[in-house]
């Protein structure tokens, strides 16, 4: 597949992972398919993105107020889905896999 053609397909969808307010379970199942199918296609920054959105869901707070695509008390589904993505991130993207543990480690609200 011509790598342009690709790039302009994937566009729609890296736009709207780029703000925590347009995430959506079919948005994130949607990546999840084509991380399966390109996986060398996605680089380092996408894992970036992904864990600026995990971070901004320890702030609830602020994150109720903004407009959001997913209904109250769905947050914990949102972050299981966006965690399940790293799995699926090139091999190159394990770097970052120190902070998503302590990320998600430090957010537990259980003592460990």
């Amino acid at each position: 597949m011509p790598k342009e053609f690709l790039q302009s397909s994937l566009r729609p969808i890296l736009v709207n992972l780029a703000r925590t307010k347009n995430l959506s379970m079919p948005l994130l199942q949607c990546l999840a398919c084509l991380l399966e199918l390109f996986t060398n296609y996605f680089d380092v920054t996408l894992g970036g993105k992904l864990l600026e959105h995990l971070k901004k869901w320890l702030e609830l707070d602020k994150l109720a107020q903004s407009q959001k695509s997913w209904k109250a008390g769905e947050e914990p589904k949102f972050s299981a889905a966006i965690i399940e993505l790293f799995c699926l991130l090139p091999h190159a993207a394990s770097k970052i896999l120190d902070e998503l543990v302590t990320l998600t480690i430090g957010s537990s609200p259980w003592p460990i």
